[in-house]
């Protein structure tokens, strides 16, 4: 085809058709640029259809991380909603009855109140879409901006409860308790970190009846005063935790809902 052209080209000049020659090489340089316009357009087809293919890919790697962050924010749910269960019993009986009774009970649910649930995001897509630059390629901007307003929403309710489970657990609930309370080692025997291989042996299954008594004798107005009150924050806090959770879990299933039906 170069070679066709050229001749062309060759025999206008030796005609010295200079006129005809200039309408030739201009048109020439027409078709050269159409032709290279048709190529990028076809280039600029060729990487829209890729770009699209990989934010379908993040798309669903999203919904799966949603997914499984789903699961996460409805177990912690069940754990607080359990810890707020816990400290409702403990208060109301206190009021009920006016004084703490430090018994086996009281001691096997305040001993479950020790514990806490750490809660994480989990956001390995929405990191590598970050981190890599690719949140450009989520065209439709709202969906974009509900990813990421979703994502800094849940990193903040986990640093909330990261921070109250750090200041206001382990730091003021569980010193307060273990000052003169007896922690009951049988209580921790159903929590799933305790494996066949680090059971807990049979002879700390029975309640130690000395340290109830010791952490009885303990216990003056001042101690109550102070148990009462961390019992009543650990109550407040975990009452905000299950809002946070319960929140949370709207913000996914709507998202997983938008992202879904893309």
């Amino acid at each position: 085809m170069i070679k066709f052209f050229r001749k062309i080209r060759q025999k206008l000049l030796q005609e010295n058709r200079f006129s005809k020659y200039l309408l030739y090489a201009i048109g020439e340089i027409v078709l050269v640029v159409i032709g290279i316009l048709i190529a990028l357009q076809i280039n600029n087809w060729n990487e829209a259809k890729k770009d699209s293919e990989v934010e379908s890919i993040y798309i669903k790697n999203i919904i799966e991380d949603l997914n499984d962050q789903l699961n996460s924010i409805e177990r912690q749910i069940k754990r607080e909603e359990e810890f707020f269960s816990v400290s409702q019993n403990i208060l109301e009986d206190y009021y009920e009855k006016n004084t703490l009774i430090l018994d086996s009970i009281f001691f096997d649910k305040a001993t479950r109140l020790t514990i806490r649930v750490t809660f994480s995001v989990i956001d390995p897509t929405f990191t590598d879409l970050v981190s890599s630059g690719n949140i450009k390629l989520i065209k439709d901007v709202s969906k974009k901006d509900r990813i990421i307003k979703y994502y800094q929403s849940l990193e903040r309710v986990e640093t909330i409860i990261q921070n109250n489970n750090s200041l206001l657990i382990d730091q003021n609930f569980n010193p307060t308790y273990l000052k003169i309370g007896y922690l009951n080692p049988s209580t921790f025997q159903g929590y799933r970190l305790i494996t066949e291989q680090t059971k807990i042996s049979d002879k700390l299954m029975v309640p130690s009846q000395k340290l109830m008594e010791h952490s009885a004798d303990l216990l003056d107005k001042k101690d109550e005063l102070q148990l009462v009150n961390s019992i009543t924050q650990r109550h407040i806090v975990t009452n905000a935790h299950i809002t946070f959770m319960n929140t949370q879990k709207e913000l996914t299933l709507e998202l997983i809902e938008l992202l879904a039906n893309d």
